[in-house]
């Protein structure tokens, strides 16, 4: 099998692996239900991933991947003239709309890393990364020292609110998004 085959292929199970544990949660799904979603013998599945452990990572890693880039463009095409924050919210907004099944698996793994270093990693690479699209955003603006430590931290700051928003959301039993208690600073802080 061709390198590109393998990829798709693994790609494929992938995409089925999200469409399933973003419905079900990690817990509630069998790798034979994502076989079936992904229209392949569990065998192969088995051949791509280890077992359903190994196929969450990849999944996270593959999501992860997913949404930084994704915030990274959005982000890029911020005018000088908006708040980077509430780009920031938009990106925020926009996906949990669009896709808040990336949030439920986000929150899932979450739960495991608490009992695992090796997903507490993940966890940690993916906050870090994030925090340093944010802050690339950030760096050349009046809250920026020369070594953008004050950045960093706001990078931190507006990462944590916008997920602890999105949690409020998921579990409020109030139907509007909880999004407009995030504080909305001045254009000329951000």
């Amino acid at each position: 099998m061709s390198s590109e085959s393998y990829e798709n292929k693994k790609t494929n199970i992938l995409e089925a692996a999200y469409k399933i544990i973003s419905q079900k949660g990690y817990a509630n799904v069998t790798l034979r239900e994502i076989s079936k979603e992904a229209n392949i013998a569990l065998s192969q599945l088995n051949y791509y991933f280890v077992n359903k452990e190994g196929l969450f990572v990849d999944l996270f890693k593959f999501m992860s991947n997913k949404y930084i880039e994704k915030l990274d463009g959005y982000l890029i095409k911020t005018r000088s003239d908006v708040n980077i924050q509430s780009r920031i919210n938009e990106f925020f907004i926009e996906t949990f709309e669009n896709d808040p099944g990336v949030f439920k698996i986000l929150f899932d793994i979450v739960s495991m890393a608490l009992w695992s270093d090796k997903l507490k990693g993940l966890i940690d690479t993916l906050f870090v990364d994030m925090t340093s699209v944010i802050n690339k955003h950030m760096y050349n603006t009046d809250i920026s020292d020369s070594s953008g430590q004050v950045t960093i931290s706001s990078a931190k700051f507006m990462l944590s609110s916008e997920l602890g928003v999105i949690l409020l959301s998921i579990f409020s039993s109030d139907s509007k998004y909880q999004f407009d208690i995030l504080p909305q600073l001045p254009p000329s802080n951000y």
